[in-house]
């Protein structure tokens, strides 16, 4: 779900760059595929707060048109990307609307189950550097504790890294000082 997140950023950023209307209905339609995309990936607490980013982005995006009609044009892109992006992840987000009220989830869980699968400290460091402790996360580590004891499935940490070069590789584009260049660090934290 992260890793269409930069390219996602890139294409909003054409939009906004774009001056004829076809290639802004281009990058309409392409941060429309990569809406989708981010969405059918399936994990609502990576791609909830991803798109968060990009909602910020675009406000940053739109604040820096000079009039109202590019600014008004630019909002109707992003907005046609937005809904063309939910409709097309509807194949997986249909399915998942009809099984939520049956799921246990709807009645309230244990809150040791909730937190079974979440990330944990060591996967947030992981972001950065690829195993940077070694394999704590192996079923038979006996530093596991360390980690989280409840982790049945451990995440593979140092798949992330891709994001966070992805990440890295945005910032060294922009313009140092710029609006952009804060707003990249800003979310990479965050995010």
């Amino acid at each position: 779900a992260a890793s269409w997140l930069p390219l996602l950023l890139f294409s909003m950023n054409s939009i906004r760059a774009s001056s004829s209307a076809s290639s802004i209905a281009f990058w309409t339609v392409v941060s429309a595929a990569l809406i989708g995309l981010m969405i059918c990936s399936g994990r609502p607490e990576i791609w909830v707060p991803g798109f968060v980013c990009v909602f910020v982005f675009c406000l940053g995006l739109i604040r820096e048109e000079k009039t109202k009609e590019l600014r008004l044009g630019k909002i109707i892109a992003y907005l046609r990307a937005a809904m063309l992006g939910v409709l097309l992840s509807m194949p997986s987000l249909l399915p998942t609307l009809e099984w939520a009220p049956l799921s246990r989830r709807s009645e309230g869980l244990d809150p040791a189950e909730i937190l079974m699968f979440s990330s944990s400290w060591y996967d947030l460091l992981s972001l950065f550097v690829s195993q940077s402790l070694g394999d704590l996360q192996l079923r038979f580590s006996e530093l596991r504790c360390l980690v989280q004891a409840n982790n049945l499935v451990p995440y593979f940490s140092s798949s992330f890294i891709s994001i966070f070069a992805s990440m890295l590789a945005l910032l060294g584009m922009q313009r140092r000082g710029g609006f952009f260049f804060y707003l990249t660090i800003a979310g990479t934290f965050c995010f």
